[in-house]
């Protein structure tokens, strides 16, 4: 069960929009009336008429769903920079060529599942790393935005009898490759560290426990977006297996 805890400081939220105005952390905003869902970042603040607005950037496709609607309510879910994921709910103000306005949260959720929020990956999913003149090849079994896990299944280059790593080993150029619903996503980390070992799996494979220590800031928002499609992916899957 994830543990949530909710959030009424004004000074909090306020420190939490700018988190997210400040590094450009992706969020996801979905309209309640079913007509929109994608990804925006925040990018700015103000204080009009003594209420307090958070400005998200310009997006057609929204603009459009919102239509002419004078007020209209919206979900907003990111991760912070903490790891942590933040949800909260508001009423939208207006929409003009500067972007989208929202008004200030009352409150936002925070939901800590444990330290990174992982989910199950496809089948169709491998990562990569290149040690020397020979590529390693994994079977991702979860991924957060944090790190991953996987087992080896596969190597290109000189033969080996032992795993190429030790826990505390930093490696570098992982990528992240996946498959599913037609759509092929390649995701490459600058460097990870060796956290967990697994000298044998259920399929007497090694199994590897990578923490993400270093990525571009795009890297970082493909990322959370592969997790939020799969997020999606599997809440379709149990609602039609539970139809």
């Amino acid at each position: 069960m994830a543990e949530t805890e909710i959030i009424q400081d004004s000074a909090a939220i306020f420190q939490l929009l700018e988190e997210l105005k400040n590094y450009r952390l992706p969020v996801q905003v979905v309209l309640l009336n079913g007509t929109f869902e994608g990804m925006t970042h925040v990018n700015g603040i103000h204080k009009r008429r003594g209420m307090v607005y958070f400005r998200s950037e310009f997006i057609q496709s929204l603009a459009t769903a919102i239509g002419g609607k004078k007020e209209w309510q919206s979900r907003f879910s990111f991760f912070g920079k903490d790891n942590i994921q933040y949800v909260f709910r508001t009423i939208g103000w207006k929409v003009d060529s500067d972007g989208i306005w929202h008004r200030f949260p009352e409150i936002i959720e925070r939901r800590q599942r444990r330290k990174f929020f992982r989910l199950e990956l496809p089948h169709q999913t491998n990562l990569f790393l290149v040690v020397g003149a020979g590529q390693y090849k994994m079977t991702a079994i979860d991924v957060s935005i944090g790190g991953i896990f996987g087992e080896l299944t596969d190597f290109d280059g000189p033969t080996h009898e032992e795993p190429p790593w030790n826990v505390g080993d930093r490696v570098e150029d992982l990528v992240l490759e996946t498959d599913y619903d037609g759509k092929s996503t390649r995701i490459s980390i600058q460097a990870g560290i060796l956290r967990r070992l697994d000298a044998e799996s259920a399929n007497n494979k090694y199994a590897y426990a990578f923490e993400f220590v270093e990525m571009t800031k795009p890297v970082e928002t493909a990322l959370v977006e592969l997790v939020y499609d799969l997020q999606r992916k599997i809440l379709k899957e149990r609602i039609r297996i539970n139809a």
